[in-house]
């Protein structure tokens, strides 16, 4: 599944039966940004830059990622039972 955003292009890749992976694409030129999966250290969704070559992001890029990890971290709470303040306030608990 593609979903694509004024910048960005996220594309659903294989991942877990649990949890889901995307790729992020430069719709300006294709190139792969990096990847958005599940970390499970932190029980959330993260983007994980590519280390192929250095890839600079302006503010409105970074935007465009933080909402696309926050609807999958609201999705994926919703699918546990747990909501998304309660999992910040755990989060915040541990800092």
């Amino acid at each position: 599944m593609s979903k694509n955003k004024e910048w960005l292009e996220f594309i659903e890749t294989k991942g877990s039966k649990k949890t889901r992976r995307y790729r992020v694409l430069s719709k300006c030129d294709g190139s792969e940004l990096g990847v958005i999966k599940w970390y499970p250290q932190w029980r959330h969704y993260c983007f994980f830059p590519t280390t192929e070559f250095e890839t600079v992001h302006s503010d409105r890029c970074l935007i465009e990622i933080s909402k696309f990890i926050t609807n999958l971290n609201i999705e994926h709470k919703n699918k546990t039972g747990r909501t998304y303040t309660e999992l910040m306030s755990r989060w915040r608990n541990r800092i």
